[in-house]
């Protein structure tokens, strides 16, 4: 028995050094549309390791709350994220009516705390502190999965995290 618990402990510690919370919007209003055709916020999980259903983990923005959502059991094929994949969650309090990837709860577009949490309850898989949003607007990893943190203009929803550089061939009038 302890010989099983310390190989579960050890898959379960693998995996979760492979997922991060790797971009948020908190103020959506022209970008990604969910399948209701609203505009609402998200959060973007990577995964650099193998396939993971997320079901049973949490999702939280409260961090005397860590297991204020928990991710459903009722579709694999929502909860799971392939290697190198990504996999979005809404915050937009619609999970009852919307699905499994839809949360109880939104995002403050003055800035907070996102964690991921494993099934326990209380370990933290990840966590990302975000600075106060403009609107459309995302914030994340420089990179998918790296430490440095950054705004992105050009939001990659569900895809590798990049910034697209300017074009210095555009002048902009700025003020008159």
């Amino acid at each position: 028995l302890v010989l099983i618990l310390g190989l579960l402990a050890g898959i379960f510690k693998a995996q979760a050094q492979t997922l991060f919370i790797n971009e948020v919007i908190a103020s959506n209003d022209f970008g990604q549309m969910d399948v209701a055709f609203e505009y609402d916020d998200w959060i973007e999980i990577y995964n650099a390791g193998g396939i993971i259903n997320l079901a049973g983990y949490y999702l939280s923005d409260d961090p005397l709350n860590l297991t204020l959502y928990q991710i459903p059991a009722t579709n694999p094929g929502i909860t799971t994220v392939l290697p190198g994949g990504y996999i979005i969650f809404w915050a937009d309090k619609d999970n009852l009516t919307q699905g499994e990837n839809h949360t109880n709860f939104s995002l403050s577009g003055n800035g907070e705390t996102v964690f991921l949490t494993a099934p326990d309850g209380i370990t933290i898989i990840d966590q990302l502190t975000y600075p106060q949003m403009a609107t459309d607007i995302s914030y994340g990893r420089s990179c998918d999965g790296c430490p440095g943190l950054q705004y992105f203009n050009n939001v990659t929803y569900n895809a590798s995290n990049f910034e697209t550089p300017p074009n210095a061939e555009i002048l902009f009038i700025n003020e008159i």
